[in-house]
């Protein structure tokens, strides 16, 4: 008797052991989408942000590229100069967008929602990032913050917004993470391997993608591979403790993923991506 009982106590906990495992996948996969079209979803917004600025400024718009993992931007017919409104109105409306659409699914939120939620903290930190990236290749490279710091905007009042745009988005990402199915119970090495598989594989993606098409990016796409891990690894420690005090104003219970939610967005997740390559690359300047 006492040895069935054994045997059977041995094969749950297998069991057991088995679907934290697979939860984890679970998590991570669906986690990895999420991220895929927050990125798309960013780049979109932020570029077309570029284009109406210059269109309101009278420049006639020759392309929007858009690509998930090489460099997208907007070009127009006739040279720009340097434009303070035109540069920071991508960031700017990318900001913008995100935080409203934040907002205003926070209160229905579930998992399918994550990637539109995702997208507000995300674009916060994808920005600050982007902000300190513009000073240190200033002025040999003029980005969209390096237009306000040519018009006269001091560089360290220009790196305090970048900081103060990273700060917002960790602070705001774990609050999204109880809907990947990521709890504060799991230990920190599980935690840590559910966002390294999505954010580092997104980004490992990216990285590896301009190594073989486009060298010349390589440099950026480093530059957000190694921040996807000190991403990651911070959202990692700050996870438990930022939650323990969000769940005093606001809870989010994590659930089980289904396999047909996963299933949805990375689907989603691929159309998008299919998209915006083709229309990067087949539709012509």
């Amino acid at each position: 008797m006492l040895k069935t009982e054994t045997t059977t106590t041995l094969v749950d906990k297998i069991d057991t052991e088995q679907k934290k495992q697979l939860s984890g996948l679970k998590s991570s996969l669906f986690l990895f989408a999420s991220l895929a079209i927050a990125h798309c979803l960013h780049l979109t917004i932020h570029e077309f942000g570029h284009a109406i600025a210059y269109k309101i400024m009278g420049y006639n718009i020759e392309k929007i590229f858009l690509h998930p993992f090489d460099v997208s931007q907007v070009t127009t017919v006739n040279p720009m100069n340097f434009e303070v409104f035109g540069g920071l109105a991508g960031p700017l409306f990318d900001l913008i967008i995100a935080t409203i659409l934040f907002v205003s699914l926070w209160k229905i939120r579930r998992p399918m929602l994550l990637p539109l939620l995702l997208l507000g903290p995300f674009a916060y930190v994808v920005e600050g990032v982007s902000v300190i990236i513009c000073v240190i290749d200033y002025p040999y490279l003029i980005g969209d913050w390096g237009d306000a710091i040519h018009a006269g905007v001091p560089i360290p009042v220009v790196i305090t917004i970048g900081i103060i745009f990273i700060i917002i988005g960790l602070l705001g990402m774990p609050l999204v993470f109880p809907l990947a199915n990521i709890s504060i119970e799991e230990p920190f090495i599980k935690r840590l391997t559910i966002k390294a598989g999505g954010f580092i594989g997104y980004y490992l993606l990216s990285f590896l993608f301009v190594v073989i098409f486009n060298k010349w990016a390589i440099k950026w796409r480093g530059i957000a591979l190694g921040f996807s891990i000190v991403l990651a690894l911070i959202l990692s420690i700050i996870y438990k403790p930022l939650i323990k005090i969000y769940n005093r104003f606001t809870h989010t219970k994590p659930t089980e993923m289904q396999w047909s939610t996963i299933g949805i967005t990375l689907g989603i997740a691929a159309v998008i991506m299919t998209i915006q390559m083709l229309t990067y690359y087949l539709i012509p300047v």
